[in-house]
């Protein structure tokens, strides 16, 4: 008797273990493929490619093909940063009027959406060609990120410009050039940059 309820118990540990064992390689299965989805890019697309925006409320890759004149793009850089101001980029193609026809990168600007005096997010209006301040109406120039008017002119020292990031066109896509986040280079976020 006591050996039959040893092989009973014994039977039972096999088949839990077994099931154990088929649980986890099915989790350690699903874990792998989540990975292959969700880290992997698409084909093509690097994690310094820009990617916007879309239609749908989701990310897409910017492509020089998608980008009309004169428009704005919202962006999020570094591609995997936090839904934070600190995060927020506005991707510019320049009106045709000011470049904006060329299919290089000279069309392009790529600027911080805070700005350096109240710390607002700035927006692009289309009819000015210049970012403003909604909050205390300072505008910057579209091709430069200076402050032009309003009462972030000059604010830490003259000529301040918004923080921006060095773009280069690869197979039809934006890519943003390594950034160097100094005064001299790219600017330092929520303080500013000067221009060259």
């Amino acid at each position: 008797m006591c050996r039959k309820a040893l092989g009973l118990e014994w039977d039972h540990y096999v088949v839990n273990s077994f099931l154990i064992s088929i649980i986890i390689g099915m989790g350690f299965l699903i874990a792998v493929v989540l990975l292959i989805i969700f880290y992997f890019p698409e084909p093509g697309v690097s994690d310094n490619v820009i990617m916007i925006l879309g239609e749908n409320q989701t990310f897409i890759p910017a492509k020089i093909s998608d980008l009309e004149p004169n428009s704005a793009h919202f962006f999020i850089y570094p591609s995997n940063a936090s839904m934070q101001l600190y995060n927020y980029w506005l991707l510019i193609r320049l009106p045709e009027s000011l470049v904006g026809d060329k299919d290089d990168e000279s069309f392009l600007r790529a600027f911080h959406m805070m700005d350096l005096q109240s710390s607002c997010r700035l927006d692009y209006w289309p009819s000015r060609m210049q970012l403003v301040d909604p909050c205390h109406a300072t505008m910057y120039d579209v091709i430069t990120g200076i402050a032009v008017d309003g009462p972030g002119m000059n604010i830490h020292f003259q000529d301040n410009a918004l923080p921006r990031l060095d773009l280069e066109i690869i197979d039809n896509y934006v890519y943003v050039r390594p950034p160097k986040f100094t005064i001299e280079e790219n600017g330092v976020l929520g303080y500013g940059r000067i221009p060259k």
